[in-house]
Order: C-alpha cells, then sequence, then structure tokens
C-alpha cells in the first residue's frame, strides 16, 4: 500500500514536472522571437528617415526609426509584434506614411539594434522611453500623437494609454489577456495551472478598462494566429469612445488587405484628433 502511494507521488510528481517545462518552453519559443539584423530600412521604399538611439532609465540602448512626411501630420507610434524587428514593418511604415502620418518606431530591447533582454516589463518601459522622446525631443504634442499596437505590441500600447489622457489608441489584433491566450494554446489545463506557471501577465483587458483615449480595435475573422473573440472580449472591457473594425485577411495581412481600412482610419483619426 504504502509502495503504491510512494509510487502514485512519484508519477504525479513526475508529470507536474513535465507540464511546467512543456508551458515553459512554448512560453519561450512563441513570446518573443527577436532577430537582430535589420535587412530593410525605409530606404528601401524611397522614404528618409532618421535612425535614431536613446536610453531607458535602467541605461537600455533603444533603436528607433522617425519618417517625417510633414511638420504638422500626427505621429503614428507603432509597437510591433513578437518576431523579427523594425527592419520587417517597412510595409507598415510606407503605408501610414502614404496616408499622410509621421512614423516612429522602435525595437524593444533586445529586439534589433537594441540592447538588452526582452520581458514585458521592458517593453512597457521602452514604449514610455519612445513617448517621452517623442514629446522632449522631438517636440512633438501628445494630442497628435496616434499609439498603434500590433499583436504583442497591443500589450505595451495599451498600458502607455493607461496612464495618459491625449491622443488615440489603435489595437491590431489584439488579445484579451496572456492568460486567455495561454488557455488556447494549452487547452487541458486548468486556468488556475496556467496562471501559476506563466511568468508574463498581458492584462490587457484590465488595463484597458482605465483608457480614456479614443480607441480603436481592428480585428480579422480570418486571424489564424490571435483569435476573433479575444477582440471582442477586449472591445467589451473597454470603456467609451470606442470603435471596433472588422479586418479581412490574415493575422499580418488584415491591413493591407482590407480595401476600405485606409480610409476608415483617415476618418477615425481626423474625427478624434479634431475633437482634441
Amino acid at each position: 500500500m504504502i509502495k503504491t502511494l510512494v509510487g502514485l507521488i512519484l508519477l504525479f510528481c513526475i508529470f507536474c514536472i513535465i507540464v511546467i517545462f512543456y508551458v515553459k518552453r512554448i512560453e519561450r519559443n512563441t513570446l518573443f522571437l527577436p532577430s537582430k539584423e535589420i535587412s530593410v530600412t525605409p530606404a528601401n521604399e524611397g522614404l528618409k528617415y532618421e535612425d535614431i538611439y536613446f536610453s531607458t532609465p535602467e541605461g537600455e540602448t533603444i533603436n528607433a526609426w522617425f519618417i517625417e512626411v510633414s511638420k504638422t501630420s500626427p505621429v503614428m507610434l507603432v509597437c510591433h509584434g513578437n518576431a523579427g524587428n523594425i527592419g520587417d514593418r517597412v510595409e507598415l511604415i510606407k503605408m501610414f506614411c502614404s496616408l499622410g502620418y509621421n512614423v516612429f518606431i522602435f525595437d524593444y530591447r533586445g529586439y534589433g539594434k537594441s540592447s538588452g533582454v526582452p520581458s514585458e516589463e521592458g517593453m512597457y518601459v521602452d514604449t514610455l522611453s519612445c513617448y517621452k522622446y517623442l514629446i522632449e525631443e522631438k517636440e512633438v504634442s501628445p494630442r497628435s500623437i496616434i499609439i498603434y499596437g500590433k499583436s504583442l505590441g497591443t500589450a505595451p500600447a495599451i498600458e502607455l494609454a493607461s496612464s495618459i489622457q491625449e491622443g488615440i489608441l489603435i489595437v491590431d489584433s489584439g488579445f484579451s489577456s496572456g492568460l486567455d491566450m495561454a488557455k488556447i494554446i494549452v487547452p487541458w489545463l486548468p486556468r488556475i495551472v496556467l496562471k501559476l506557471l506563466l511568468s508574463v501577465q498581458f492584462n490587457n483587458c484590465d488595463k484597458i478598462k482605465k483608457v480614456s483615449l479614443p480607441k480603436l480595435i481592428i480585428h480579422s475573422k480570418e486571424d489564424e494566429v490571435i483569435p476573433f473573440n479575444l477582440a471582442e472580449k477586449l472591445f467589451k472591457c473597454a470603456p467609451e469612445p470606442k470603435e471596433f473594425y472588422v479586418l479581412q485577411g490574415t493575422h499580418n495581412q488584415g491591413i493591407f488587405q482590407t480595401e476600405d481600412f485606409s480610409t476608415f482610419l483617415a476618418g477615425f483619426s481626423r474625427r478624434y484628433l479634431r475633437q482634441q
């Protein structure tokens, strides 16, 4: 009887170790996927850009690009997704510039030419540092800043938006929380177990409740990475003013594949920036 009990306990311990290893491996292999080499710049698309370096409060060096279309144009502060670096977002930069926006895009710590190691808290600090750089060094009015977050980048975008009172927030292909995403990836584990095992939280739903800025949440029903219902959940958590726009196409191509999105975006930004 005792031997059987000891055997069961050992089996349970082995199972727990396997589960912990499995969850941590998934988290490590899917969360932050930075690349250091930047093979494409805005110059490849004929766009003049400023290559910028500045420091965070902890001393990490952040690399960013500033592409100015007009001194009076709104600035799109871009928080990119989890993979690659700013060099993989040149198509996005080109699109925003073609719509008349100035663009300020940066690499989180550990991505591209930015120093350090990626982390949830680091993303928040880096994004806030970029926002302050725009205001203090580039002398951009907070009222003309549009915070755009894509995929994982929606987390630092929402975090930043929750702490300021002027501007606009755009959430592209976002999610409600890290726990909700983990439950989709590992559906057989109870939420309480996942919550204990996850080293990141990304509580977007809780944070967006504090965002008073005008909010535009965009998502495709065909998104193969982040389910559409998580964007709907996030939208329900968000207070007014808010709007939801349904994209078409895949996770990474939605805003490019949706024919009238650029027109909608221009109208949304003009309407709400005019009110501030």
